[in-house]
């Protein structure tokens, strides 16, 4: 799948056996170019945000852009993913113009949190491998 001819042979043939064998039967080839558009939106702004070298804190955008990326893509409405009628939620323009915003709302927040949880942390790229870490940040009630 990773040639031009195996993505062609994955996407022209929805029904086909390597369509359905990456995806449930449930999901949309348009749905999951909505989603890979949102992770490269949130890529681009994570990269931006992140400058040449973080530091401190800040780290968490370079050690864990997965995590920030799910975060944010929490926000888009996915019970409107994989639907696709009239007058339904604008992808495009959700993805493209809006969303960029929430990404780095959500960066911004997690760095914040981050750093309430573990301030006097010297040890960013460990950390970034431990659920523990990503549980303190998403629920601010565990570290109370």
């Amino acid at each position: 799948m990773s040639t031009d001819e195996g993505l062609h042979a994955l996407w022209s043939d929805a029904d086909g056996a390597d369509y359905s064998a990456l995806f449930h039967q449930d999901v949309h080839a348009f749905s999951v170019q909505r989603a890979v558009e949102a992770r490269d939106v949130a890529h681009r702004v994570l990269k931006r945000l992140r400058g040449a070298s973080p530091t401190g804190h800040d780290r968490l955008l370079l050690y864990a852009p997965e995590f920030v990326t799910w975060a944010a893509c929490r926000k888009l409405p996915l019970d409107q993913l994989h639907r696709c009628e009239r007058g339904g939620t604008d992808w495009h323009d959700l993805v493209h113009r809006t969303f960029a915003d929430d990404v780095e709302e959500t960066a911004r927040d997690l760095v914040a949190r981050y750093r309430r949880v573990r301030e006097d942390s010297k040890k960013f790229i460990v950390e970034a491998k431990q659920i523990d870490v990503w549980l303190d940040i998403l629920d601010p009630a565990r570290t109370c």
